[in-house]
């Protein structure tokens, strides 16, 4: 689930979130594969740039909740594993697109 503030500026926060299920194998020196899965939930909150019309540049946040804490080969109290990832990238749209000036 995505939600853009404000869809129709050149700049607009965002704020997304969405659950999903890691598969995780890890192969160690004893040649055993291990399977490692654990269900999570996604929070995080980015900037889009739109360049063009078609164009956007985006940076974002994202906190990765795991509901296990082994994912990492280490338990380590009570807490489960989680990680916050920061990151950039580009965007093309397909397609007809809106703007402000033909939306109705």
């Amino acid at each position: 689930f995505e939600y853009s503030i404000l869809p129709f500026d050149t700049v607009s926060p965002y704020l997304y979130g969405g659950t999903g299920i890691l598969f995780d194998i890890h192969i160690y020196p004893s040649d055993i594969a291990q399977q490692r899965t654990s269900p999570f939930l996604r929070l995080g909150a980015g900037i889009k740039t739109r360049v063009t019309n078609r164009w956007d540049v985006y940076f974002y946040a994202e906190g990765n909740q795991y509901f296990n804490d082994a994912l990492d080969g280490a338990i380590n109290g009570s807490y489960n594993d989680r990680h916050l990832n920061l990151g950039f990238g580009m965007e093309y749209k397909f397609g007809k697109y809106i703007t402000k000036k033909n939306r109705k």
